[in-house]
């Protein structure tokens, strides 16, 4: 029996030893030791029943209830926080008037009730209000529905004799129990003294059975192991395989592997596995699976596995790379997409005209006259295509991707035919528009017509269809062409050259009309059309119409016409001086097998009457003294050139003794703006001319011009051309050429201004400087008006204000005088004036110019009247009511004085200077003194007038003054000419009793 016992301990002792390190109960010390206190003094010498705990619960309740409904009701209706927030704000304006010991009292008064609002609103917010009191009485509840629950138990042991002490444990006193027992069987620490009374017990009778049972356990080891051994060898290598590295390791391994399992095993709704039979029937499942995947005997079942992966994934990457295929090409066809295709219009009315065309051949006088030459049955329409991209598609037409049609609704109720396309073409600098030939041969009627797009094949991210037009069917009526010439105008003609009238850019002028009459008559009816050549009808009269040319005039035996191509030559052997005007007619071929003979329009004479003339071979020429420079001038220039040179053009032109009777016809520059900013002319009239009967070189005025300057001169009598040309490079003057330089009276850092005085008396006063003075050269560029350096070429110089212009400032921008008056408004730091020398508009230089008052001689000095030491003070005069009541005049402690020789004194105005008009310096100067309190205790017992600076007592009429008061006014005094420092005046008053 006490064998069996101690074994039983030695086994329970290990086992509580195991539990000790796995599981730890020192977190709920500080718990434990709280109910034992509670218990300690439940049991203590002074026992407290529980009717009196539940009555002292019960009243702590209804005390902490009663706080609740006090706060609550303060909650539901702050007034004691309005109230409060009320009386804080009447205080803060107290005090802010407040001064002395009654701005003390304030401020205290403040302070407390701020701590007060503080207070409160931390209850209201905080653990000690509503929240934290409803917390507490929660908390008391649960007090006494224990204390109720344990003297349930307590009564139903001493019923049950004392024996039955069941009831107890659906009560914190079991929990008590067990933290009791668990106390008693602690073994912490290696000091035995503080273990637990049942743990000291165990291990002392351990101790005492361990003795006795060795030998009994030694012999019992040895019989099973085979080997004599002892408890402490076998507990020994036990231990240190159950905790060796390698065992600890395992373990953690164990424990991870445990607590990945835990992870998925669970009985809440949503769990992987809701036991551990569930894991191992997912193993079992896995392994079939594995078999059936019949890896091979042989290598790991990691590569097995990556061979089956990679087997699979090259097939399914196939899948995929098919699959990005066919995504990318639908992207690229969806980026393609086309988005809009729009109509643009080439009229007001948005039409597009399918015409047949008529001409007048017959005579009879009716509509049977006109027979119809053309039909119009195919026109080119634009539209504009969105995104640009889709222009290359759809230009392809039948061969590329998309079936492209034209819809069309009737305009009429006749029936007709669909609209043919027959050619899309793109347009020149018009990189997203298309043009498409519409075929309307077969149309009858007119229609409403659009663009249809769509995809070929089954996918159809395409289907768009552009804006309707009107395709209008009419006959048009043909009634006059002509033949339009470029050379219309041509005037002259020299030997074996010739004009071509048939040059690129002639062109056949149609009169079209859209009706006839209704008389019977046959003849035109309405207003022309506006377009007048075949292509805005979008037709060709190539095989229509033809035309012939032909000469007239008394002498024209001097020219010869060729009338099929109407090229016209002057005869070498012709008479110079002889004239001609051409002529055009065009016919229209009859139609043919219908009528004979064909119709022919209205000849066309043109307006040029051509002149039979000598043309010399071209020739250059130079100035007459080439190394001088050419500049801008204001005026027209007229350049003398070389006289050698000018002798032989004039024997050219059939010895001329001068060359008044030419005529001079600028050939280049043909197309060149000037150069300055405000031209004379979109392109300068630059050219050579004659002047007095001499030959010139003419540059217009404020021309710049660099290159070949080329006129025809044709002598008129004779009939002589000659082409002179010359090289010129006419430019502005250079930046360095019209620089200023500084004077001795300006370094270039500043113009001081100084004063200037006006009247007698003194009414005015200004800040004045004449600009001109800062430069030393400035006469050397303007003269006296036009023999300066660049007046003379009719440049000048001008001066103005650098951004907006101060107010008072009097700028001259011809002569640089600068005044400025007491009506400134701008920086006390002065302003910049810039000066540019100017060549008309263009700015051939610049020079800027910081101005600056002397400010000594325009402010004069602002200071203490007196010179003694207490100068800056003035006592307040208080042995009566009637001084008290008269104040202080601060302005009498002070002086503003003008900077003359002997100064004058400006301000205040009692003792001013007569010099000055009505003794009103200050006003004429623009000066001001403005006065304001220094901060002080005693301010409020003073009122201070802003504007004239006196200071009068606030309550001056007390017949007794408490205590001694100083008062500090700052005189602030501001003038346009820059910064005057302020002065400060002590005012003191004494102590009075009347």
């Amino acid at each position: 029996m006490k064998k069996n016992f101690v074994r039983v301990m030695l086994f329970g002792a290990l086992t509580l030893t195991v539990s000790t390190v796995v599981t730890s109960c020192k977190d709920y010390d500080d718990d434990i030791k709280g109910l034992q206190e509670q218990v300690d003094k439940i049991t203590s010498t002074s026992p407290v029943s529980t009717e009196d705990m539940k009555n002292a619960v019960e009243k702590a309740k209804q005390d902490l209830q009663t706080q609740l409904n006090d706060l609550s009701a303060l909650v539901e209706n702050p007034d004691g926080e309005k109230t409060l927030k009320e009386k804080i704000a009447a205080l803060e304006q107290a005090l802010a008037d407040a001064t002395g010991d009654k701005a003390k009292d304030l401020a205290t008064r403040l302070a407390d009730l701020q701590n007060q609002l503080t207070t409160l609103q931390k209850i209201l917010k905080g653990e000690d209000g509503v929240s934290g009191l409803e917390k507490k009485i929660e908390e008391l509840e649960n007090v006494k529905t224990v204390l109720s629950e344990l003297i349930a138990a307590e009564q139903a042991y001493i019923t049950s004799g004392k024996k039955d002490a069941s009831a107890y444990e659906s009560t914190s006193f079991g929990a008590y129990v067990n933290q009791a027992i668990i106390n008693a069987l602690q073994h912490e620490g290696d000091d035995t003294s503080k273990w637990g009374k049942i743990a000291q017990y165990v291990t002392e009778a351990v101790q005492k059975g361990i003795s006795t049972e060795l030998s009994g356990i030694n012999n019992y080891l040895t019989a099973q192991y085979g080997v004599k051994t002892t408890l402490e060898t076998f507990v020994k290598d036990v231990y240190e395989k159950l905790f060796s590295e390698e065992a600890i390791g395992k373990q953690t391994q164990l424990d991870n592997l445990l607590d990945a399992i835990n992870a998925y095993v669970s009985t809440e709704e949503g769990a992987d596995y809701k036991s551990y039979a569930d894991i191992i029937k997912q193993i079992d499942d896995t392994k079939k699976q594995l078999a059936a995947l019949e890896l091979p005997a042989t290598g790991t079942f990691s590569q097995a596995v990556k061979d089956i992966i990679k087997s699979e994934s090259e097939q399914v990457g196939g899948v995929i790379k098919n699959l990005e295929s066919r995504l990318d090409a639908e992207i690229k066809a969806i980026k393609g997409m086309i988005q809009s295709i729009v109509y643009i219009p080439e009229s007001a009315d948005r039409t597009v005209n399918f015409n047949t065309f008529y001409v007048k051949y017959g005579a009879v006088g009716n509509a049977d006259d006109w027979s119809p030459v053309l039909n119009a049955n195919e026109v080119k329409v634009n539209f504009r295509v969105s995104p640009q991209s889709a222009v290359a598609e759809l230009i392809k037409g039948e061969e590329g991707k998309y079936l492209i049609a034209a819809d069309y609704h009737q305009l009429t109720r006749a029936t007709g035919t669909h609209f043919t396309i027959k050619k899309i073409e793109a347009v020149t600098g018009e990189p997203n528009v298309i043009a498409v030939t519409l075929d309307a041969s077969t149309a009858d009627k007119s229609y409403a017509v659009a663009l249809t797009v769509k995809d070929k094949g089954e996918t159809t991210l395409n289907d768009i269809t552009s804006d309707y037009f009107a395709a209008v069917k009419e006959n048009m009526y043909i009634k006059e062409v002509e033949w339009v010439s470029v050379n219309a105008a041509a005037n002259e003609v020299a030997k074996n050259a010739s004009i071509d009238y048939k040059a690129t850019g002639s062109y056949y002028k149609m009169t079209v009309y859209s009706i006839l009459n209704n008389n019977g008559s046959g003849n035109v009816d309405g207003e022309p059309s506006a377009k007048t050549k075949p292509e805005e009808f979008g037709i060709s009269v190539d095989n229509l119409f033809s035309v012939t040319f032909d000469v007239t005039g008394g002498g024209a035996a001097s020219f010869t016409m060729n009338e099929t191509t109407g090229v016209l030559t002057g005869n070498a052997g012709g008479t110079l001086g002889h004239q001609c005007q051409a002529t055009s007619t065009v016919k229209a071929k009859a139609p043919a097998g219908v009528l004979t003979g064909d119709k022919s329009f209205t000849p066309n004479t043109y307006s040029g009457t051509v002149t039979l003339i000598d043309i010399q071979d071209p020739t250059t020429i130079e100035l007459a003294d080439p190394s001088t420079p050419l500049v801008w001038h204001k005026t027209i220039q007229r350049l003398a050139l070389n006289t050698e040179k000018v002798n032989e053009i004039k024997t050219a032109l059939g010895s001329i003794a001068n060359f008044s009777g030419c005529n001079f016809e600028r050939i280049a520059p043909a197309d060149v703006a000037s150069a300055s900013n405000t031209p004379v002319a979109e392109t300068p009239d630059i050219k050579f001319n004659a002047n007095s009967g001499n030959l010139v070189l003419e540059v217009p005025a404020g021309a710049t011009y660099t290159g070949t300057v080329t006129t025809k001169i044709t002598n008129t009598t004779g009939h002589i051309s000659i082409v002179l040309s010359t090289d010129v490079d006419i430019k502005y003057p250079a930046e360095a050429d019209f620089t200023l330089a500084n004077s001795n009276a300006w370094d270039g850092a500043k113009a001081i201004l100084n004063l200037v005085e006006a009247g007698d008396p003194i009414t005015a006063v200004t800040a004045e400087r004449d600009l001109k003075e800062l430069f030393t050269n400035y006469e050397d560029f303007v003269g006296n008006g036009s023999d300066g350096k660049l007046t003379s070429l009719g440049g000048k110089f001008e001066f103005s204000v650098v951004g907006d212009v101060p107010t008072g400032v009097d700028l001259d921008a011809a002569t640089g005088a600068l005044s400025v008056d007491k009506t400134y408004n701008g920086a006390a730091a002065g302003f910049s004036v810039k000066v540019e020398a100017k060549c008309g508009e263009k700015v051939i230089s610049t020079k800027t110019i910081p101005v600056v008052f002397n400010t000594a001689k325009m402010n004069g000095t602002f200071d203490y009247k007196g010179t003694d030491e207490g100068k800056d003070k003035l006592a307040f005069n208080v042995s009566s009511a009637a001084t008290r009541e008269e104040g202080v005049e601060v302005s009498k402690a002070l002086v503003w004085k003008d900077a003359s020789t002997t100064p004058r004194q400006l301000w205040p105005s009692d003792g001013a200077s007569a010099a000055y008009n009505n003794s009103s310096g200050a006003t004429i100067f623009g000066f001001t003194v403005a006065f304001e309190l220094v901060a002080g205790e005693d301010n409020g017992s003073f009122d201070l007038n802003p504007t004239t600076g006196k200071l009068t007592l606030t309550r001056p009429t007390d017949t007794q003054g408490t205590k001694a008061m100083t008062v500090k006014v700052k005189a602030i005094p501001t003038s346009p000419w820059g910064t005057v420092e302020p002065r400060v005046v002590t005012v003191t008053v004494a102590e009075w009793v009347d």
